[in-house]
């Protein structure tokens, strides 16, 4: 059950990321921001995307841990081990969740004021 939570949360948060990520290379293209205004639109859509990528990589390293640990999961300690480690994931990938989340309701926010992110 925790990993089905752990998965769920890791893959809206990049999910969010990656919408962020796009929604903020989208507003960057407009063709009135000066390039300082999208030097700093790119350098952010590139930490969402970051973000992004980095819960994937989790997500990915998680998956081929199971697969080669197939064997000894009949094993009490090991499938301690993986609760905790599961337990530990959980409140910090909620907190990034909780992060782009809000980014993403900040960005919307803006395009309903009709105004620009940065600038």
């Amino acid at each position: 059950m925790l990993r089905v939570i752990c998965r769920i949360i890791t893959w809206l948060c990049c999910a969010f990321a990656f919408t962020d990520a796009a929604l903020v290379i989208w507003d960057g293209c407009r063709p009135e921001l000066s390039i300082g205004t999208r030097v700093v639109t790119f350098v952010v859509a590139g930490f969402f995307a970051l973000i992004g990528f980095a819960g994937l990589g989790v997500e990915w390293n998680l998956n081929r841990l199971r697969r080669f640990t197939v064997a000894e999961a009949e094993a009490v300690g090991w499938q301690r081990t993986w609760r905790h480690l599961h337990l530990f994931l959980i409140p910090g990938m909620l907190f990034v969740l909780l992060v782009v989340f809000l980014g993403l309701t900040g960005i919307l926010s803006r395009f309903q004021e009709g105004r620009p992110l940065f600038g």
